[in-house]
């Protein structure tokens, strides 16, 4: 999604947006079904949350706050990847 938004490219954006909500969003329901990952289940809300927003924003295209929101994500995935997926030893 950076790379489409450094681009200029909106459409390819947008369609990353929407793919990584809808992957947030699958991430939630998993958590929230797995249990005892409250965290997990609010990092992935918010960032299905910040894919929306990033969607909002092309919709206005307004590019520079969609990539303040995709910013945001990326270091979402890092947070929620240091706990619930660290790498093996």
């Amino acid at each position: 999604m950076q790379r489409n938004l450094a681009r200029r490219d909106s459409a390819a954006a947008l369609s990353d947006a929407r793919e990584v909500g809808e992957l947030y969003r699958l991430m939630q329901d998993y958590f929230t079904q797995r249990g005892d990952a409250t965290e997990a289940v609010k990092l992935a809300s918010a960032g299905a949350a910040l894919a929306d927003d990033v969607i909002k924003s092309l919709r206005s295209n307004d590019l520079d706050t969609a990539s303040v929101s995709a910013i945001s994500i990326a270091r979402g995935c890092r947070d929620c990847h240091v706990k619930y997926k660290p790498l093996d030893p």
